[in-house]
């Protein structure tokens, strides 16, 4: 009975620090956006975030390469930093900061 407690709780320290990084680096991805190319950050054509190669790809990679990510970790951490990237960026009444 035991092992299965600690199966669960496992996970779900695995979960919450996919979800702890996804944040962080969203917080950090935009704030380095915010400085370094701010006319980079939402797509002109799409109105979405945009996820440059140089700066983005290196903070998704370092955390693939941290935590060791499987495909469904990896899924989990983009959709949760792309949450809260959304979340970061998004005013009262849904405007773009």
């Amino acid at each position: 009975m035991n092992e299965g407690f600690s199966i669960n709780n496992e996970s779900l320290e695995r979960r919450n620090s996919i979800e702890m990084h996804a944040k962080f680096d969203a917080k950090t991805y935009i704030n380095l956006m915010k400085r370094e190319a701010p006319e980079n950050l939402i797509s002109d054509e799409t109105g979405e975030i945009y996820l440059d190669p140089d700066y983005g790809e290196a903070i998704i990679g370092k955390a693939i390469r941290e935590l060791n990510l499987d495909d469904e970790e990896f899924n989990l951490y983009t959709q949760i930093m792309k949450e809260e990237m959304i979340s970061l960026l998004m005013g009262r009444r849904g405007e773009i900061h």
